[in-house]
This record gives C-alpha cells, sequence and structure tokens, in this order.
C-alpha cells in the first residue's frame, strides 16, 4: 500500500468543523461548543495553539493546546489522528510540533499540560504517557433516561425538598451573578483540581461552562447551601451535568441529593430525553447519590497531568 506523505500547518476558522470532529473522537462527552470557542482564531483563549495535519488535501489529525480558566497556569493539550491513518508517526510529528510552539510562547516556560481522554482508548492514554503525561483521575461516567419522567422527577424533588427543609430554585447568571459566585466558591472547597494538591479556581467560572448553562441554587433556611450546573448538549434533547456542589457548612444533609433530583427535573421540564455526567471515582457521595438517583455507568474519561512537558522526550512512533 502506497503511504502518501503529509504535511502540518496551522488550524484556522475554514477547518474548524473537520478539527472539532476528530478532536471529539477523544471526549467521552460532547464538548463540540467548547473545542469550538477555544479553537478559534478569535479565541479568549490566553494560550491557543492548533494544528492539523493533511495528506492529498484532506485533513487526517487535529492537535492542539489551549488555556482553561479553572486551572490558571496550566492549558489542555489533544492530539487525534484518523483511525485510518494510526500508526504513521503523524500523532508524534504533530506533538513535537506543538511542543516547539509552547516552547515560543510566552507563557511556554511555566505552563503545566493537562488532557482529558475517554476510558475505553488504551492506546491514546499510552501515547500521552510515553510523552510524560501521569494519570491523576479516573471520571467515571453516568447516564439517565428522562423522557417521559418529567412529573415523577418533580415529584421527587419536591419530596426531598419536605424532608430536608430545603428549598431549589432557578438562578439567573445575568441577574444573580454575585449569589452564584459566592455559592460556586464555598462548594468547590476541598474539591479535587485538575492538577494534583491544587485547588480548584472558580474566578471566571461562567466562563467554564455553556453560555446555555442553567444555575440551580439549593438553600436552606434561606442561606444558600449548593449548586447544580447543567447544559443542553447538542439539539436532541441530551443534556449534561457539569456541576454538583454542596457548602461545606451543609454536606451529608440531603442537598446534593436534592440538587441531583431537581437537575435532572429541570432538564426533563426542558424537553430532556438523557442527562449524562461525570465524577471521579474517589468521589464516594456523589457516586452514592447517582446510583441512588437510578442512573447507569457510561463511557468514563482519564485526567492525566504532565507538569513540564518542556524536559520530556518524544521518541518516534
Amino acid at each position: 500500500m502506497t503511504v502518501s506523505p503529509f504535511t502540518i500547518r496551522e488550524l484556522t476558522d475554514t477547518d474548524l468543523d473537520a478539527a472539532i470532529a476528530l478532536l471529539s473522537l477523544a471526549s467521552a462527552s460532547d464538548n463540540r461548543d467548547r473545542l469550538r470557542e477555544r479553537l478559534a482564531q478569535n479565541s479568549p483563549a490566553p494560550v491557543r495553539i492548533a494544528l492539523v495535519a493533511e495528506a492529498d488535501g484532506v485533513m487526517i489529525a487535529a492537535a492542539k493546546i489551549t488555556s482553561e480558566n479553572a486551572t490558571p497556569g496550566a492549558a489542555s493539550a489533544l492530539v487525534v489522528v484518523d483511525p485510518a491513518h494510526r500508526f504513521r508517526g503523524i500523532g508524534t510529528a504533530l506533538y513535537r510540533r506543538l511542543m516547539s510552539d509552547l516552547a515560543a510562547h510566552p507563557a511556554g516556560a511555566t505552563i503545566t499540560l493537562t488532557s482529558a481522554l475517554r476510558d475505553d482508548a488504551a492506546p491514546g492514554r499510552g501515547f500521552a504517557e510515553a510523552r510524560g503525561f501521569e494519570l491523576v483521575r479516573h471520571n467515571l461516567g453516568w447516564s439517565l433516561e428522562l423522557e417521559g419522567r418529567a412529573a415523577e422527577l418533580l415529584a421527587e424533588v419536591e419530596s426531598i425538598t419536605t424532608a430536608n427543609a430545603a428549598t431549589v430554585r432557578v438562578a439567573s447568571i445575568d441577574t444573580e451573578y454575585p449569589l452564584i459566585a459566592a455559592v460556586m466558591a464555598r462548594c468547590a472547597i476541598g474539591l479535587p483540581g485538575p492538577i494534583a494538591g491544587q485547588p480548584v479556581d472558580t474566578t471566571g467560572f461562567e466562563h467554564h461552562f455553556a453560555r446555555t448553562a442553567v444555575y440551580l441554587v439549593a438553600s436552606v433556611d434561606g442561606a444558600p447551601a449548593g449548586l447544580g450546573v447543567i447544559h443542553p448538549v447538542g439539539e436532541e434533547g441530551e443534556w449534561y451535568t457539569d456541576f454538583t456542589g454542596v457548602d461545606p457548612d451543609y454536606r451529608q444533609r440531603g442537598i446534593a441529593r436534592l440538587l441531583k433530583a431537581a437537575e435532572l427535573a429541570e432538564a426533563a421540564g426542558r424537553a430532556g430525553r438523557r442527562m449524562g455526567t461525570h465524577n471521579d471515582v474517589h468521589n464516594t457521595g456523589i457516586v452514592r447519590v447517582n446510583v441512588a438517583t437510578g442512573m447507569d455507568p457510561a463511557l468514563g474519561y482519564w485526567s492525566l497531568v504532565n507538569k513540564n512537558p518542556r524536559k520530556t522526550a518524544v521518541s518516534g512512533a
């Protein structure tokens, strides 16, 4: 079989659809909107390095490094090669180019790289680990069918509300930003960040979530006690839970269970057909809540980190 040579160049906005389709192959959830925002040439991301590989005028691979608001000093890295063109050294060539471009970037000297890869893709994890990335977290996937269950789920919310003397409501990010920001900061206390030993930074949290996100605030005796964040994915009735957190002062009091039920009911009431989410395997509290809610196991993802990508030796592959 004749193998066509390939070329590497910078990604432009005309490449977005094809590049996002490739990069999405490594994801355990639908993150196309987020990728589009980060990869666009007018991206607000402080670090944006985006490349594609072509053969015979056809895109066969894509790679990127983009900064993420929730992790100061870090950027998300990803290299994906079309399955029909793997094991030709294309991924290695793209990664080398990424590292070269990163070294020339003003932030390149201090940045830490993170990567999230679906947990059924062992070769992808192996590629990352061979280049200095270390596994720091396994995030379990969960899913629940919502179609036709809006009334049932709403009744469950009311039942939990009564039992816990708590309330939950939708809050507007436009008119209640200070409240949501304060609750988010409290709920993030004690949660592990993407980099081991580094806490979650909630500054500018709204940029980490979809623009279509729905925010639900739980309260006890009028005091904010927890926050849930969900958003619709695509146009097929898919929804995703981005965040379910409880203020430390109100943990172990059923607030997480209330928020989870409210998230599901809210999505179902908006014609949602299915809710998905991911949680750290060691976050036993929310895992128990997912099980109690009836959610089914689904595709998960691995979180990996490379704290010193500039010193990583890259061998051909």
